[in-house]
Protein backbone atom coordinates (compact mmCIF):
# COMPACT_ATOMS: atom_id res chain seq x y z
CA UNK A 1 0.00 0.00 0.00
CA UNK A 2 1.30 3.68 -1.15
CA UNK A 3 -0.12 6.67 1.02
CA UNK A 4 -0.08 10.05 -1.37
CA UNK A 5 -1.24 12.93 0.50
CA UNK A 6 -0.61 16.94 0.00
CA UNK A 7 -1.58 20.58 1.05
CA UNK A 8 -1.56 23.50 0.21
CA UNK A 9 -2.30 27.52 1.91
CA UNK A 10 -2.35 30.52 0.73
CA UNK A 11 -0.95 33.38 2.97
CA UNK A 12 -1.74 37.45 2.37
CA UNK A 13 -4.54 37.12 -0.52
CA UNK A 14 -2.85 34.65 -2.49
CA UNK A 15 0.56 36.97 -2.31
CA UNK A 16 2.43 33.73 -0.37
CA UNK A 17 1.63 30.10 -1.20
CA UNK A 18 2.79 26.88 0.91
CA UNK A 19 2.78 23.42 -0.34
CA UNK A 20 3.69 20.07 0.82
CA UNK A 21 3.23 16.95 -0.73
CA UNK A 22 4.42 13.41 0.81
CA UNK A 23 4.43 9.77 -0.40
CA UNK A 24 4.99 6.82 1.69
CA UNK A 25 5.00 3.36 1.50
CA UNK A 26 4.75 2.01 5.18
CA UNK A 27 5.10 -1.47 5.22
CA UNK A 28 8.63 -0.79 3.43
CA UNK A 29 9.59 2.30 5.75
CA UNK A 30 10.61 4.64 2.76
CA UNK A 31 9.37 7.89 1.95
CA UNK A 32 9.37 11.34 -0.43
CA UNK A 33 8.49 14.76 1.36
CA UNK A 34 8.67 17.94 -0.81
CA UNK A 35 8.09 21.41 0.79
CA UNK A 36 7.67 24.37 -1.59
CA UNK A 37 7.16 27.86 -0.84
CA UNK A 38 5.77 30.61 -3.28
CA UNK A 39 6.25 34.56 -3.01
CA UNK A 40 4.37 36.79 -5.85
CA UNK A 41 7.26 39.62 -5.04
CA UNK A 42 5.15 41.94 -7.88
CA UNK A 43 2.84 41.07 -11.63
CA UNK A 44 4.77 38.60 -13.14
CA UNK A 45 7.42 38.23 -10.99
CA UNK A 46 7.77 35.07 -8.69
CA UNK A 47 10.29 33.58 -6.38
CA UNK A 48 10.19 29.58 -5.60
CA UNK A 49 11.58 28.07 -2.78
CA UNK A 50 11.60 24.14 -2.55
CA UNK A 51 13.51 21.21 -0.43
CA UNK A 52 12.71 17.34 -0.72
CA UNK A 53 14.29 14.54 0.95
CA UNK A 54 13.78 10.67 0.26
CA UNK A 55 13.25 8.75 3.13
CA UNK A 56 14.32 5.08 3.82
CA UNK A 57 16.66 2.34 2.40
CA UNK A 58 16.52 -0.86 0.53
CA UNK A 59 15.57 -2.20 -2.92
CA UNK A 60 11.64 -0.24 -2.66
CA UNK A 61 11.10 2.19 -5.69
CA UNK A 62 11.21 5.39 -3.19
CA UNK A 63 14.01 4.08 -1.28
CA UNK A 64 16.55 3.58 -4.45
CA UNK A 65 16.65 7.57 -4.40
CA UNK A 66 18.10 8.08 -1.03
CA UNK A 67 21.02 10.53 -0.79
CA UNK A 68 19.23 12.33 -3.72
CA UNK A 69 17.49 15.13 -1.66
CA UNK A 70 17.43 18.37 -2.92
CA UNK A 71 17.30 22.57 -2.60
CA UNK A 72 15.94 24.85 -5.41
CA UNK A 73 15.27 28.01 -5.44
CA UNK A 74 14.09 30.10 -8.85
CA UNK A 75 13.14 33.46 -9.98
CA UNK A 76 10.36 33.09 -12.46
CA UNK A 77 9.34 36.38 -15.09
CA UNK A 78 6.90 35.57 -17.23
CA UNK A 79 5.91 39.00 -19.87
Amino acid sequence: MTLVGSIERAFVRDRYRARVFGVTTPGDGSGFLRGLFVWNLRDAVVLEASAAAFLGSGDTTLAKFEGRDFVLTRLRYSW
